[in-house]
């Protein structure tokens, strides 16, 4: 987006505004030279300029309207398979703190300076640690309340974490079932294997109910 006064060789003088909206190129002049008579040449340079800085600071308002809509509604070009949420800012993902560590699962807010993981805990479980995540994401990226209020409703399931764990291990990262152990609340754990202490094995955690789909605090 820009505007630039422009003094060219082939006569004309003025402002030359362009702006892209979603792809699209916008661009208009604004000319100096006034053809009405009577019109006081500087007043009619004031005028030219403001015209110019409305139409940009339109188009613009136009353009940020529609990448805000298209941030809430479809995931990034960049986002990898089976990571996505269906917007952009947030991710799924499977990991360690550190070599050695546990695996676990996260959630992340992609913010460009500062990218933060939001651990999965068997205490806090996939539902609060959602929450946790989605308004964090509404601050750093200044969404509005009550989108962030529609977004907490969109839960991502346990199969989404199943299948990216499927799918990193299909790319050699060989990550153990264990991974997926803090997707279930320490009650569920209990009620799937009738005992405790518990600890799932790869059959439970891959055929366990998901009862988080479309699920709304």
């Amino acid at each position: 987006m820009s505007i630039r006064f422009c003094s060219e060789d082939s006569g004309f003088c003025g402002w030359r505004v362009t702006v892209f909206v979603r792809g699209k190129k916008f661009q208009k002049t604004f000319s100096t030279h006034c053809h009405l008579r009577g019109i006081d040449p500087d007043l009619w340079r004031q005028y030219q300029s403001l015209k110019a800085h409305y139409y940009h600071a339109k188009l613009a308002a136009r353009a940020a309207a529609l990448n805000y809509i298209a941030f809430l509604n479809s995931e990034s070009v960049h986002t990898k398979k089976h990571r996505g949420v269906r917007f952009q800012g947030i991710t799924l993902g499977i990991g360690r703190h550190q070599k050695g560590c546990g695996w676990y699962c996260y959630f992340v807010v992609n913010h460009s300076k500062n990218p933060k993981r939001i651990p999965i805990t068997a205490k806090r479980g996939i539902t609060q640690s959602w929450v946790k995540a989605v308004d964090l994401w509404g601050k750093r990226f200044g969404i509005r309340s009550k989108d962030v209020a529609e977004k907490k409703c969109l839960v991502p399931s346990r199969k989404q974490f199943q299948a990216l764990w499927i799918c990193l291990n299909e790319e050699g990262r060989n990550i153990p079932p264990a991974a997926l152990q803090s997707l279930f609340s320490e009650k569920e754990c209990a009620e799937i294997v009738g005992l405790r202490p518990v600890y799932l094995s790869e059959t439970d955690l891959m055929e366990a109910p998901d009862c988080f789909s479309s699920h709304c605090m």
